[in-house]
């Protein structure tokens, strides 16, 4: 059976608002400082917001409208006098995404607008104005240009972000606490979209591309981590994600369950108590083959051979096209070998569809506890539904069975203050 790749896409929906509220607290943490002009020793400034900032968005690049009142003190030696002023910033802030996935960002102070001049009025004495407003202007330019820049490279700090994540999609991830169900991601390729604002929301998709396998019991297999693709952007349309994963069922790990359901567990046949000693599995030509070794009223081996399938209405494994070979001296014995396979048969679906429903409930259970919610910044976390997990195809292999579901899920990161469901 050749491995489909999968292909996962998340929303990235921000609420505008939101974002600038995110500014806004760090430009105001920014912001409580004292700054003393170096062009003149006496004179002291401190700015706050006296409004909200306010951003718009356009290709690579947003424009931040900021409203700052200062705060100005000049140390007269014997006295100090006050004062203060307001003015509205426009900065703007291109970004670019290199090829390593290292978010570079450059601020440049576009223009400003007086709302109220700063004055300090002493009689008989003329205070250097012009010196104060270019050191306003410039000690703004600096810190509003070092709050974007460290929301930029050290609290989102994309390419590491980035880079954590794909090598962790690459590692074992166990379902339970008793790790006997993994799952590996093996992702292959991560794309992204261009941010565009649309209703006052900032959207995005970003589309991972792997090949997902779940195994039951620890897994040998040895997976490389894949070098992660080059970024670019991609025309991308959100969509809800339909995800193939490859569940592994290994023989030697069912055989252990058959001989938990089966061995020292009497089976009744009429009046007769059956006694199962062994237990093995194996495939010959695509079919299951189980080998029965019996005592009790039912002494010898049986062998059941059948086409494992898909129960669609239940979503569970079926054996079909049963066929049995009878080794015993008994002639009654023979006669009775199809109930005794059927009893069999019946267990055996028990063990196996209880391992794939276990497998399925724990995949289900674990993405939708570890995912929904999951915090990516301050102010932003990822939101997950999973809506439908199912049984789609299955492989009778050498030493397992290979049974391939599809998970239908809408993933979406999103700002936290509304608690509405992934689109």
């Amino acid at each position: 059976m050749a491995k489909k790749e999968s292909a996962v896409y998340l929303a990235l929906r921000f609420d505008v608002d939101q974002l600038e509220k995110l500014i806004d607290l760090r430009l105001s943490e920014s912001l409580q400082q004292v700054g003393r002009s170096p062009k003149d020793k006496r004179m002291h400034v401190e700015l706050q917001k006296h409004g909200s900032v306010h951003l718009k968005f356009a290709q690579d690049r947003i424009i931040s409208r900021i409203p700052l009142r200062a705060a100005l003190a000049y140390d007269l030696g014997l006295t100090k006098v006050e004062g203060s002023g307001k003015i509205n910033l426009e900065f703007e802030t291109t970004y670019h995404i290199q090829p390593d996935w290292q978010l570079k960002t450059n601020t440049d102070l576009i223009t400003h607008q007086w709302v109220d001049r700063p004055r300090i009025q002493v009689a008989a004495l003329d205070v250097p104005i012009s010196g104060l407003i270019d050191f306003l202007i410039e000690e703004t330019e600096k810190r509003v240009e070092e709050t974007i820049d460290q929301l930029a490279n050290k609290q989102l700090d994309l390419q590491n972000q980035i880079f954590t994540i794909w090598r962790k999609l690459h590692s074992p991830l166990p379902l339970d606490k008793q790790k006997t169900v993994i799952a590996v991601v093996k992702p292959t390729c991560l794309s992204l979209s261009r941010l565009i604002e649309s209703n006052g929301v900032l959207k995005s998709t970003i589309l991972l591309k792997g090949e997902p396998e779940i195994h039951l019991g620890q897994s040998n297999e040895k997976y490389d981590i894949k070098s992660l693709t080059a970024f670019g952007y991609k025309d991308l349309d959100y969509t809800q994600s339909n995800v193939e994963i490859d569940i592994h069922l290994p023989f030697n790990r069912l055989e252990v369950i058959a001989h938990n359901n089966l061995i020292g567990k009497p089976l009744k046949l009429g009046d007769r108590q059956i006694h199962i000693e062994d237990v093995k599995l194996n495939q010959i030509n695509g079919l299951l083959h189980i080998y029965l070794k019996s005592a009790g009223s039912f002494d010898g081996e049986v062998y059941i051979k059948g086409r494992l399938n898909i129960d669609q209405d239940r979503n569970r494994i079926r054996i079909e096209q049963l066929d049995v070979d009878v080794n015993t001296k008994n002639i009654l014995h023979k006669a009775a070998a199809w109930m005794f396979a059927n009893k069999i048969k019946n267990k055996i679906h028990e063990g196996l569809n209880e391992q794939l429903s276990q497998a399925l409930l724990k995949t289900k259970d674990k993405l939708q506890a570890d995912l929904n919610g999951l915090r990516i910044l301050e102010g932003i976390e990822l939101r997950t539904q999973i809506d439908s997990l199912e049984l789609i195809e299955l492989d009778t292999l050498e030493d397992k069975i290979l049974a391939t579901t599809n998970i239908t899920a809408k993933l979406a990161v999103m700002t936290t203050a509304k608690k509405s469901k992934p689109e």
